[in-house]
């Protein structure tokens, strides 16, 4: 991190020992010397670093980028919110006010208003309050920018005083630009002229809404910035910055890949990328393969939890003589937040707050469970419970929503009106239909492990799949019949999807109808009471269950898990019966009973109770049906009434009555209540759990202090010297 400090650190090193020689000695605990201790020394350094720098002849331009921002002005979690970010950024810019070689530029790679309640409410007024103070340069066109409609974006950039650029983007019907876009920006900052070339994604016609990208097109990239590059340097431009929001993944050996990293690979003159859309921590390099030099590519993460900081040294010719790239992850640097605060930010931020707090707070349900929810990860607990009350509303078999549009998991307690805009910050309508069952597969193929979005979140069915492939292999509906190609079934869905978001086809749906609001549709299923469902809706391997025609209608996947069998003596059919509320369990074991007599044995093993069951059928056009019921040991309660059936063939409760919970202890369920994004979205290299310096034997005595103090005195006393006479 510091780079030709010899002279420094033995300064520092000196001083250091030489101040333990006069103080009293102590044993100290290496557990009491921690992170930010080594952070202050680091503080130190830098800051003989910045006063040497005003020394030199050499100019330092930083530009400093956030993006993904989506309306978190409010501090929770690891988001440290708008009044935060502003106190950081501003840290900057006073240095550039007290030095005559240092200057700084802010900038935006989009996707700054949309996403909480208090922005969407109220149009995004908080983080323009932000952005003013920030003072910011310029941004990117998001793909969300668009969520309310393109109207609101140049209403956005005059009140605040900035442009928004997007070099690529033309209005079909004009041929020309957008009116709300420029496609480069310049901007000079200590004598020093930076363009930024904008760049939006052409994946944003697959996500936003439809009907609000009507006629825009996307020209090549890097043809566009081959252009404009051109242009600014003609203008002057001593900087050329790609301002984009395009993706880009930094990977485990350090090599960066995505959009954003194809253009500092191949645009002929680009001193630097900024990247966003895909929520990644990056900093590093790409090789360029026109000029063989390494350029810059940056991303801050989201919702202000990194800043990315590009540095550019100029000689005094005023050449670029280096470029350095750093990206600041916040919660990396602090677990709980301490950043200096600005307080103009700060105090507009809570009188918003204050005034929306009644409608924030309003309880919308009890949720008695946590949701996990990550749309990289596969079929989530929150993406099947929110298709599921789609479902429930639209009176379907089947819901299907995107897992990009459910932004955060939810934990247990009390859900309020804020929590729900927090998961579904997007304004989308819930339609029903019906579409084929081909289409269906279709449908639900397409939202498995997908490339460039979040994974298809369903209810009512179980799918069955080969992970090698991703190939679906077999659907049933929720009692058990498999799904055939040529019949219609009903179907719940949003319009975001119907309408070619996140690249989905619906083509051939009929019937088409629009219940209403995502978001209110929800609630309103949601305050009726929230149920633990079966989330172990994908399963990867063959669908070997074949359900007896006296099971129809019977079987029902959000209760039990089909494996295999075809209820025979020989091949008895087999399920697994999930971690659901009690009364259906009970219902579902007397609609069993009403098909015959029961005979049931039961064997228990480590982990799972399994019960043998024998249905002597009343209609006897069929044989016997056996069935074999996996039941994990923790769900007693469940236990407990298949043995009450087994004794009395009596299970039946009152549905009115709740019985007590008993206390979840399944293994693997997580009471975290971060929005930690996994896999794709992991933020890397957090200290969380491990800010201190592990402990490093005896203490050390008071002459051994005395002898080290003075062999590194001598050391740095030496280095000093050197280093001098090098100068």
């Amino acid at each position: 991190m510091l780079k030709n400090k010899t002279k420094l650190l033995a300064l520092i090193t000196a001083f250091t020992i030489s101040a333990g020689l006069i103080t009293p000695v102590k044993s100290v605990k290496a557990e009491e010397i921690n992170s930010e201790v080594v952070h202050n020394i680091e503080n130190v350094a830098l800051n003989e670093e910045e006063k040497s720098d005003d020394k030199s002849s050499n100019k330092v331009i930083e530009i400093l980028s956030f993006n993904d921002f989506h309306g978190n002005v409010l501090e929770n979690g690891k988001n440290i919110g708008a009044a935060k970010l502003t106190g950081i950024i501003k840290e900057y810019q006073k240095k550039d006010e007290a030095s005559d070689t240092y200057g700084v530029a802010t900038v935006s790679g989009g996707d700054i208003y949309q996403g909480t309640a208090i922005s969407n409410i109220l149009s995004g007024a908080p983080v323009s309050e932000m952005l003013k103070e920030i003072g910011i340069v310029a941004s990117a066109i998001g793909n969300h920018e668009y969520d309310w409609g393109s109207d609101k974006i140049k209403p956005w950039a005059d009140e605040v005083g900035f442009k928004f650029v997007a070099a690529n983007l033309i209005d079909e019907a004009t041929g020309e630009a957008p009116e709300y876009a420029e496609p480069y920006v310049m901007t000079t900052v200590d004598g020093i002229n930076i363009a930024f070339i904008g760049i939006a994604t052409p994946e944003t016609l697959t996500s936003t809404k439809a009907e609000n990208v009507v006629g825009l097109k996307f020209l090549d990239i890097v043809e566009t910035i081959d252009k404009y590059s051109k242009i600014v340097r003609a203008e002057g431009a001593d900087i050329v910055v790609a301002l984009t929001h395009s993706p880009a993944v930094e990977n485990s050996d350090g090599t960066i890949t995505g959009e954003a990293a194809e253009i500092a690979e191949n645009a002929a003159d680009v001193d630097a990328v900024i990247a966003a859309h895909n929520h990644k921590f990056v900093d590093g390099f790409v090789q360029n393969s026109n000029t063989g030099k390494d350029v810059p590519v940056v991303q801050a993460g989201y919702n202000g939890r990194g800043l990315s900081v590009i540095t550019f040294t100029f000689d005094e010719n005023e050449e670029i003589l280096n470029v350095d790239a750093n990206t600041r992850q916040f919660y990396a640097e602090s677990t709980t937040n301490e950043f200096p605060v600005d307080e103009n930010v700060a105090e507009s931020i809570a009188k918003y707050n204050e005034e929306l707090a009644p409608t924030l707070l309003k309880e919308v349900a009890e949720l008695n469970f946590d949701l996990d929810h990550d749309r990289y990860a596969g079929v989530t607990p929150l993406g099947v419970t929110v298709a599921e009350a789609m479902r429930q509303a639209g009176g379907t078999q089947v819901a299907i929503a995107n897992g990009g549009g459910i932004r955060a998991p939810l934990t247990k307690g009390t859900l309020t009106l804020g929590d729900m805009y927090t998961i579904l910050p997007f304004d989308n309508n819930v339609v029903t239909m019906k579409v084929t069952g081909a289409k269906l597969k279709e449908l639900i193929q397409h939202g498995i492990n997908p490339d460039g979005f979040g994974w298809g979140q369903y209810s009512g069915l179980t799918v069955w799949y080969d992970s090698a492939t991703d190939e679906i292999t077999s659907m049933r509906l929720s009692d058990g019949t498999k799904v055939q190609d040529d019949e219609y079934y009903t179907l719940t869905s949003i319009d975001f999807l119907m309408t070619g978001g996140d690249s989905y086809n619906f083509d051939g749906h009929i019937d088409p109808v629009i219940i209403g609001e995502m978001r209110d549709i929800i609630i309103s299923q949601w305050e009726k009471g929230i149920d633990k469902l079966n989330y172990n809706l994908l399963i990867d391997g063959e669908d070997t269950a074949v359900i007896p025609e006296a099971m129809s209608g019977i079987i029902d996947t959000s209760i039990v898990t089909l494996i295999n069998g075809n209820g025979s003596y020989e091949s008895p059919l087999e399920m697994k019966i999930n971690d659901v509320e009690i009364n259906k369990v009970k219902t579902f074991l007397n609609n069993l009973k009403q098909l015959g007599s029961l005979e049931i044995e039961a064997e228990e093993t480590d982990d799972y109770t399994v019960f043998k069951i024998k249905i002597s059928l009343k209609d006897k056009s069929l044989e016997d049906i056996y069935i074999t019921f996996n039941v994990d040991n923790t769900l007693t309660e469940v236990i407990s009434a298949i043995n009450e059936l087994k004794e009395d063939n009596s299970v039946e409760s009152n549905p009115e009555e709740t019985p007590e919970e008993t206390p979840e202890t399944t293994p693997g369920e997580s009471g975290n209540d971060e929005n930690i994004e996994s896999g794709n979205n992991t933020e890397s290299n957090s200290t969380e759990g491990n800010n201190k310096l592990p402990q490093t034997g005896s203490p050390i005595s008071s002459s051994q202090v005395v002898f080290i103090a003075l062999v590194i005195t001598a050391i740095g006393i030496v280095a000093l010297k050197k280093k001098e006479n090098i100068v």
